[in-house]
């Protein structure tokens, strides 16, 4: 197809623009219709400026609001405040008199839109707020009801949905707004229906402002401003209805449609394109539901804790949808980053506090770079198979039914919100996460090559026209540049250092890859940095095809090759691409065309002057689109993109993140929520959305077999050595017979596969050693699990169970039912859920969350992050240095061995210590409270104490305190800055060991320290307790 540069950005000086105005600012030239472009003027300059009256601009759709009698440099100001909106930098320049007049340029020459770019759900609550207004839902009063507008089965919202939700505020919206989003403000006071919502029109003469009710009411000497966005972008082609006759309007005169029952069966959202296919469409639902859900939950527990502390005030309808969409928001953001991105990057660092920036400041700035928007992010597309897996599910158990395929093909999914039923996001989620993906390579799938949406449209092609269309440069220049870009920070003053980085927006991870960004030197050097060496053969021929078919094909004439290509005559297409094929065996054989194989060190690669980083052979793979070359290159270790792509995902996740900030680890830090987030999963998140039960915890991956015991059987063995010796024959995905071991029974337990297996792919992994990743489903009896190796996934449901995790990273939830958990080797997530639990964490850094219930939670070897939930716990992290958390209830708290970071949450707690001071470390007590909360010491390895309570005697608490100033003394503890050390025999000869320091200071933000903010309790002896 031929490709061509659009438009970037198409500037209008709109209808509703005061004409008097647009004339003053010598613009009228301008007005709408005409239109300037990008490519063929940049800029638009007024004739003339003597001066305003005021009145309305509508620049892209934007309202600015200019004062009478403002100078020039006013007007600058006020259109610039809207730059961001309407991607125009307003400045002045002179005319051919020598005046200063306005002149009007496309703001860098780039994109624009209205789309938030954090991680703030902007998909489901909207980025402009007269878009926001329609998803929330309504009572017939007009009051918020605090949800998400959904369908009454509370499935996704339907066109019909949001009209009739728009009527309970008083607006009425017509089929017609449906590709742009009318305008929406709050009547003013001192005007007629002041207070209430309403659209805004303007005269299109005088630019007056108005207001309606119902879109249908502007006259046709008023414009329906606009909010620049759309309800809906991505439409069936028959959204219009049935066809009407020639030279029929399908439109009413009032903007209805006469036919709507197509546009009606169309999901709304926050973001216009959720139906361009169904898979789009579930996980728009899923959030919403989400949210929902949310709601439903605060109302019960503030139901539950009516009256508590004399609070029997109601929340209104906008303070509960803020609650929720806060959980929501930031349940979202932790997991796009945790869940998703660190699956697609190794690169991206730990979050180390927001800073954020911007154009003209240091810092991270959050703004979406085109490299990661129209090249890099755009490695899904290759993901994608010729199928969209849809698995029935039984809606009484939520379990997906044997054998209950429904997959349709990718080209039916798509703009196609007819076959879109309340089941279908169960239905999806139960299919596609038992789907392994195609590879993230260089190849897209036959329907989004060839029949995209439905059309005879190439993807592929698409995505390298809108690297054009956006000024992307190619895949070689942006890794010159870059390297250039971390080169600069580095050879800066200060550039290995963390604030240099952070301050340039990077971090030592994103420095650390420079030597591997360096420009390739020539064809032989981009082959061999190929995930598929196979096909440099195909980018010499679409890339060099000029110098192969001129130099290498025995006929140099060009325009010979040309018009055999756009020749129609038979056999010519066939005789093209065998001259061409052979033309490109024949270059690729010359090292004269294929240049040097690069040969520098890592030392070479970070000078650009170095001789062997000169080029050399055929340039041409300079002009390799950054998109498909990206998707070529060789993967980096870890993840599952190239160096390039690689870098600018990283690049782009960390300034979204540390340029946020609201960003939730800097807003929730230290509150019980963050550690509710930290808790739950994606697969969560969608089964409780949906109803689908025993989803794989890692909702991005494949596991490589299901055990559901109620829907499956299985062989008993008496002992694990028989079932380790076990084997059943499979075919792989090559069509080849297997020996495989099995899961079966041992001794009441269900044991998972420890031998040969094949992956979700089919592949057979021949390695002898249990390594498969299993789910493990089970039923509301007591159910034993048994992982062994593996990143295994086991769900308890009700019941006593008891699991074995075994080795690698599992996950484990017992669900209601004292339920016992071992995590055993790896880093592991183990939850214990509703009922008294046991929760062992084993070897490895562990997740562990106790849920309901009076849990013990232990995590033995490795640095723990423990968590008791709600009930009296036990809570002991054992070696490492762990974070300790009781939450709700009256918790005893231990520390162990190492230096670690306890936080009692509410209730009376135990702050425990049980070591002996050289090997109990220096904990830290985040929210110790002198009036409820107690410190607990073992008298057998503290030495030196009797009886159950400290006398006042031996504690000594004042300002600057480090050692023991009487004999009896064998607590010591510094006022000023909270440090508490222990003297088995005060001013004797044993010197004072610190055990603990005591604050309540946010450790996301340092400055409580450096501010003295920090809270440092007061202790006295009735504070101890000695057992």
């Amino acid at each position: 197809m031929a490709l061509s540069r659009t438009n970037t950005v198409q500037v209008e000086i709109g209808e509703g623009s005061r004409d008097a105005l647009v004339a003053e600012l010598g613009l009228a030239g301008y007005s709408r219709p005409s239109q300037w472009d990008v490519d063929n003027e940049n800029a638009a300059i007024g004739t003339s400026f003597t001066g305003t009256s005021g009145g309305t601009l509508v620049l892209n759709e934007q309202l600015i609001v200019i004062s009478a009698g403002a100078t020039l440099n006013d007007i600058v100001t006020t259109i610039n405040s809207k730059a961001a909106f309407t991607g125009v930098v307003a400045s002045t320049t002179t005319n051919g008199s020598s005046q200063s007049v306005l002149k009007l340029t496309p703001r860098n020459g780039e994109s624009f839109n209205q789309t938030s770019a954090f991680f703030d759900l902007n998909q489901v609550y909207g980025s402009v707020e007269s878009h926001a207004i329609f998803m929330r839902e309504y009572k017939g009063n007009g009051e918020l009801t605090g949800r998400l507008l959904a369908d009454p089965q509370n499935s996704t919202a339907r066109w019909f949905d949001l009209k009739k939700n728009a009527e309970r505020i008083g607006l009425t919206l017509r089929d017609r707004d449906v590709l742009s989003v009318p305008l929406v403000e709050i009547i003013p006071q001192g005007q007629p229906n002041a207070g209430r919502y309403a659209f805004v029109v303007l005269d299109k003469v005088s630019g007056q402002k108005s207001y309606v009710f119902d879109t249908a009411d502007v006259t046709s000497n008023q414009v329906l401003a606009k909010a620049g966005s759309a309800f809906l972008i991505d439409l069936a082609r028959d959204w219009k209805g049935d066809p009407q006759p020639a030279g029929s309007d399908p439109f009413k005169a009032n903007g209805d449609l006469k036919d709507p029952s197509r546009l009606n069966e169309h999901a709304v959202g926050g973001d216009g394109r959720l139906n361009e296919n169904i898979g789009l469409t579930a996980m728009h639902e899923i959030f919403v539901t989400t949210h929902n859900n949310i709601l439903s939950q605060i109302e019960a527990n503030l139901a539950q804790n009516a009256g508590n502390n004399g609070n029997n005030q109601a929340l209104s309808g906008q303070e509960l949808f803020e609650m929720a969409k806060l959980a929501n928001e930031n349940f979202y953001q932790h997991h796009v980053l945790q869940e998703y991105a660190r699956r697609i990057t190794p690169n991206l660092g730990a979050f180390a506090g927001a800073n954020a920036g911007n154009n003209n400041n240091a810092g991270f700035n959050a703004s979406i770079l085109a490299e990661f928007a129209s090249s890099a992010f755009r490695f899904g597309h290759s993901q994608l198979t010729e199928t969209v897996a849809l698995t029935s599910v039984n809606q009484q158990t939520g379990l997906a039914n044997p054998g209950g395929q429904m997959d349709i093909p990718l080209l039916q999914a798509f703009l196609a919100p007819q076959i879109y039923t309340r089941h279908t996001a169960g239905q999806i989620a139960a299919g596609m996460s038992q789907q392994v993906g195609n590879a993230t390579d260089e190849f897209i799938t036959n329907t989004l090559q060839n029949a995209l949406v439905g059309l005879p449209l190439d993807l592929g092609a698409l995505n390298i026209a809108r690297g054009l269309d956006t000024g992307i440069t190619s895949l070689n220049e942006a890794r010159r540049q870059i390297q250039t870009y971390l080169r600069d920070v580095r050879t800066s003053p200060g550039g290995t250092t963390g604030l240099v980085q952070a301050n340039n927006a990077i971090d030592a991870n994103l420095a650390a890859l420079e030597a591997n960004l360096r420009p390739y030197i020539s064809w032989k050097d981009f082959g061999a940095h190929l995930l598929h060496p196979e096909s440099l053969k195909t980018f010499i021929m679409a890339y060099a095809r000029d110098a192969i078919l001129s130099g290498y094909s025995g006929n140099a004439n060009l325009s010979y090759w040309n018009q055999l290509q756009a020749s129609s005559a038979p056999g010519a297409a066939a005789t093209y691409a065998a001259a061409l094929s052979a033309a490109a065996d024949l270059a690729m054989g010359d090292d004269a065309f294929m240049g040097l194989l690069y040969s520098g060190s890592s030392s070479d690669a970070l000078n650009p002057s170095a001789p062997v980083n000169t080029p050399s052979g055929n340039q041409d793979f300079q002009n390799i689109s950054l998109w498909l070359g990206g998707l070529a290159e060789a993967k980096t270790p870890g993840g599952m993109l190239g160096p390039t792509h690689d870098f600018i995902y990283a690049y782009q996740m960390q300034q979204l993140q540390r340029g946020d900030e609201t960003y939730y680890l800097s807003k929730l830090a230290a509150t019980d929520l963050v550690e509710e987030i930290k808790g739950k999963t994606v697969a969560d998140m969608v089964m409780a959305a949906t109803g689908v039960k025993h989803l794989y915890h890692k909702i991005f991956a494949v596991n490589d077999a299901d055990y559901e015991r109620s829907l499956q059987s299985f062989n008993t063995y008496s002992s694990e050595a028989l079932l380790l010796g076990a084997t059943q024959t499979v075919v792989d995905v090559t069509g080849t017979q297997r020996l495989v071991g099995r899961a079966g029974y041992v001794n009441g337990v269900l044991v998972g596969n420890g031998g040969n297996y094949l992956d979700a792919r089919g592949v057979f992994s021949p390695n002898g050693e249990g390594k498969a990743s299993e789910l493990f489903g089970g039923t509301n009896g007591s159910d034993q699990f048994k992982g062994l190796a593996g990143d295994d996934c086991m769900w308890g449901d009700g019941g006593a169970d008891t699991f074995w995790a075994g080795d690698d990273n599992d996950f484990a939830d017992g669900g209601e039912g004292h339920d016992t958990i071992y995590g055993e080797n790896g880093f592991d997530m183990l939850r214990g859920d509703a009922g008294n639990d046991q929760i062992y964490g084993g070897t490895g850094n562990d997740d562990m969350y106790g849920g309901e219930g009076n849990d013990s939670l232990f995590g033995e070897d490795g640095i723990d992050d423990l968590n008791g939930g709600n009930g009296n716990d036990l809570v002991s992290g054992g070696l490492g240095n762990d974070q300790v958390k009781g939450q709700a209830g009256n918790d005893t708290l231990i520390g162990g061995q190492g230096n670690d970071i306890i936080t009692g949450g509410g209730g009376n707690d135990l702050f425990t210590f049980n070591e002996a001071p050289g090997l109990n470390g220096v904990d830290q007590l985040r929210d110790f409270n002198s009036t409820l909360d107690k410190l607990v010491f073992d008298k057998n390895v503290y030495a030196g104490l009797s009886g159950s309570t400290l006398t006042a005697a031996q504690l000594r608490a004042e300002a600057g305190a480090t050692v023991a100033t009487t004999a009896s003394q064998r607590f010591i503890y510094n006022l000023s800055n909270g440090d508490l050390f222990f003297d088995p025999d005060g001013t004797g000869v044993v010197t004072p060991t610190q055990i603990a320091n005591l604050n309540r200071f946010n450790p996301a933000f340092p400055s409580d320290v450096a501010s003295a903010n920090a809270v440092f309790p007061n202790l006295v002896s009735s504070n101890f307790l000695l057992i």
